[in-house]
């Protein structure tokens, strides 16, 4: 079983490493493309919108006592839904985005009961606590692109 402090460390230096990135990347930067396709801005847009997303389930959690089982491919629509947005957002609106985003998810997260820890434990839902499972992969694409 993992930890709360040890998830809550994790998030914590993916949000320093998300921030960095934001400090580093300019707004050509941010139209550039990454091999699957989306801009370097779209991608990180991504990462904002499933940051809310944890937010929005725990929320759910907090009004039912579960954390609700979705379909499998939700994640899919979801990113099919968003990238035509996330894709026309400035790249000063997706640095804001991603940065409020993140701070949300993660100030939530450090302050779980025990309870919805076990539960999200309990069901197999790690990135549900550690959003460096989701993040990280995403900022490793940039920093290959940028050599960084």
């Amino acid at each position: 079983m993992t930890s709360h402090q040890a998830f809550i460390e994790r998030n914590r230096a993916s949000w320093q490493r998300l921030h960095d990135v934001l400090d580093r990347v300019t707004e050509e930067m941010m139209a550039r493309t990454l091999p699957n396709g989306w801009s370097v801005g779209a991608t990180l847009a991504h990462i904002a919108f499933w940051d809310r997303w944890v937010v929005a389930r725990w929320d759910q959690y907090d009004r039912d006592g579960e954390i609700m089982a979705l379909p499998d491919g939700t994640d899919d629509l979801g990113n099919s839904a968003g990238i035509v947005e996330w894709q026309m957002l400035t790249p000063a609106q997706v640095s804001e985005l991603v940065r409020t985003s993140a701070d949300a998810v993660d100030r939530r997260i450090a302050v779980l009961s025990p309870a919805a820890i076990a539960h999200a434990q309990a069901t197999n839902r790690p990135a549900m606590l550690d959003r460096s499972i989701h993040r990280d992969p995403h900022l490793d694409e940039i920093d290959q692109l940028f050599g960084g």
